[in-house]
């Protein structure tokens, strides 16, 4: 700021200066540059300005005074006034350097300075958010007690859990006396909207991969009436590249259009060129473009990919499954090895078969385009298995994307709404269940709804909450399953919605954000990863308001239990410094952020590690217990809601077949 002072301060004096011809005759200065400039370029502009030298002269001596005055007040379109100096200055050295030699010297330093300027300015360091409305987790908030259940002493199936697997499971199971019993206030886990001024805003899942004929989730939506209601994401997603990681990266980039010649006919690429320059120079944070621009750059990586894509016979499946194309022993050998080994270390994998492993070497900026990809949904790549990282990129970075108004809540909201109108079917909020206990024949299962206790019978228990919820509540588990569900990680979730006065992105699905870490930062470990525009899913965009939703998911495994209730300012604010540089990126001040709401989702997506598809970890933790069944994302070993529904369908399959023959017997 003393530089801008500083300046600010010579401004100023060099626009009263222009009063006084003794100290600067502009009108002699501009004549002279004429006679100069005589059979060049600037010829016609240079005869001009010097028949209206007086009023030039005027002209100027204000534009500089009120520029000075603006960095001296430090006003919010100090950013504005400096670009126009700059602009001026490349104007006058064009005129007058024939003339005029020195005007050289003595305008690089204001140039330098204006720079520098920019720099600072262009670098946020916002300490402190504004005092917003949302002062606490909104998942951690207290709600009035429902209204008590009526619960009948005998049910069909009793369903724990009433997130996207128990709410497949009952929606399977309709027709059964069916009973979903569910800690929270809410319906629908980790796949919920909620709405603010007509707009539906995901709380967690936003999206999942283009459903294929024929699985789960493809037959779920079609049954729910919701098949081709999506938007594809691919042609509407933009990235958010962090500046210095793209021009420390330019090398790579520029080996990457080289062997693709018709994209340098592409206007875009030379805007962001252009753009990736200015903003380099002057230190601004962000430069956005469109996802399918980079397609260059991940070329190699993209045709390794093809090689195991949906539409090949060598896509690798979770769960595994000899149909799949791949041997036990190939998906052993790849869930044995981290897929940065795969990808990055070739001297790590020598032993892998090469019709495995990628004949080109990747760069950085693939590598961070990874790590991103990732860290979405909580995996590291030093930490996840090849085998489950290959499903994952084929699937998220590779693949198409899909989503619904709202989410993946618009999902289990529809759900939720068929079996509210089916007698058959009991939904039951704020129940804590204390104890199952199952014989061969029946089931009892005692849990409390507002303090009031109950006592109910069943002949089947879907267990459909997180595994690591289960502690004392079913005793009688054998040892090995219980030893395989402590392996089960779970990682936290956090969830940002950014509630604005101005309606943003409207044309984007959202952006990724391609950074290095900064392990400097208190709060790397809980940075967003991806900016989802909820809007864009939205028939009527126009509302006045804008929402934006960060995905903050924690993927370290030292960061894990760090969230707690008091840190909710903390991380507010880091999401307000967040959510202002990537504004600022698209030329959006920060000021019209009105809101920030922080759900924090504990222990809510299941990781899979290296050597867990190979030992069967979710095999044997999933294995039915008497007439208890387990369906949820940790049954399958992957947190999406693919697998969350693949996984209440196939015990609500299993467990049919057996009231279906007792019913015969």
């Amino acid at each position: 700021m003393k530089v801008q002072y500083f300046f600010g301060i010579l401004y100023v004096l060099a626009g009263i200066a222009k009063a006084f011809p003794e100290l600067e005759n502009v009108p002699v200065i501009l004549h002279n540059a004429a006679t100069v400039n005589m059979g060049t370029n600037v010829e016609g502009l240079s005869l001009l300005l010097a028949q209206y030298g007086q009023t030039v002269n005027i002209f100027i001596g204000f534009l500089l005074a009120i520029s000075g005055m603006f960095l001296l007040i430090n006003h919010r379109l100090v950013k504005w006034v400096i670009y126009g100096q700059m602009i001026m200055m490349c104007f006058f050295v064009a005129i007058l350097f024939r003339s005029q030699p020195q005007v050289i010297v003595l305008d690089s330093v204001f140039f330098i300075a204006a720079i520098y300027m920019l720099r600072y300015h262009n670098r946020f360091r916002i300490v402190q958010s504004p005092s917003f409305q949302s002062e606490n987790f909104e998942n951690h908030i207290t709600q009035p007690p429902c209204e008590p259940t009526k619960f009948d002493d005998y049910y069909d199936v009793v369903i724990v859990g009433a997130g996207a697997s128990g709410l497949t499971a009952a929606y399977e199971l309709q027709d059964k006396k069916v009973l979903c019993l569910e800690k929270s206030i809410f319906f629908g886990g980790n796949a919920r909207y909620e709405t603010s001024h007509e707009i539906k805003y995901p709380t967690a899942g936003v999206c999942f991969q283009l459903p294929y004929k024929g699985t789960d989730i493809a037959n779920l939506l079609d049954k729910l009436g919701l098949t081709d209601k999506w938007k594809v994401s691919d042609q509407d997603t933009v990235v958010f590249f962090d500046t210095k990681l793209l021009m420390s990266c330019i090398g790579e980039v520029l080996t990457a259009n080289l062997k693709q010649p018709l994209q340098l006919l592409n206007p875009a690429v030379w805007k962001l060129t252009f753009t990736l320059t200015v903003n380099w120079i002057t230190g601004k944070r962000y430069v956005v473009a469109p996802k399918k621009l980079g397609d260059p750059i991940f070329s190699d990586l993209y045709a390794f990919l093809d090689q195991f894509g949906k539409n090949t016979n060598k896509f690798p499946s979770i769960p595994w499954h000899s149909k799949c194309g791949w041997s036990r022993q190939e998906m052993e050998l790849l869930d044995s090895i981290s897929l940065y080994d795969l990808l990055f270390q070739p001297h790590k994998i020598e032993h892998i078969p090469n019709k495995l492993k990628p004949t080109k070497k990747f760069g950085r900026l693939v590598q961070s385009a990874i790590e991103t990809t990732l860290r979405v949904e909580c995996l590291e790549v030093k930490d996840v298995s090849a085998y489950v990282g290959l499903h994952f990129l084929i699937g998220y970075l590779r693949g198409s994307l899909v989503t619904l108004p709202g989410g993946n809540g618009y999902i289990t909201n529809k759900i939720v709404s068929e079996l509210q109108s089916n007698p058959q079917v009991t939904l039951a909020s704020e129940c804590e269940i204390h104890n199952i206990e199952s014989s061969a024949e029946i089931a009892d299962i005692k849990f409390l709804q507002n303090g009031r206790q109950f006592a109910i019978q069943t002949a089947n228990v879907i267990w459909a909450a997180p595994k690591h919820s289960i502690g004392n509540i079913i005793t009688d588990l054998p040892q090995k399953q219980c030893e395989a569900i402590k392996q089960i990680a779970h990682h936290d979730y956090c969830v940002a919605n950014v509630m604005l006065s101005k309606s943003v992105l409207l044309q984007n699905f959202g952006g990724y954000v391609i950074e290095p870490n900064n392990i400097n930062s208190e709060y790397e470990w809980c940075k967003t990863g991806v900016c989802i525009v909820p809007q864009w899913m939205d028939a009527y965009k126009e509302h006045g308001k804008g929402l934006l939703t960060l995905l903050k998911p924690i993927a370290p495994k030292s960061a894990q239990n760090k969230i707690g209730t008091e840190q909710f300012t903390a991380i507010q604010n880091k999401t307000f410094e967040e959510i202002s540089e990537l504004l600022m990126t698209i030329d959006i001040d920060k000021n019209h952020i009105e809101n920030i709401k922080l759900w924090f989702w504990n222990k809510s997506l299941v990781v899979a590690t290296k050597e867990q598809l190979k030992n069967n970890i979710f095999v044997n933790a999933s294995k039915n217990h008497k007439l208890i069944s387990f369906a949820n994302q940790d049954s399958i070993g992957i947190g999406n809601i693919e697998s969350a529904i693949t996984a209440g369908k196939v015990v609500a399959d299993q467990i049919r077949v057996q009231l279906d023959r007792k019913k015969a017997s």
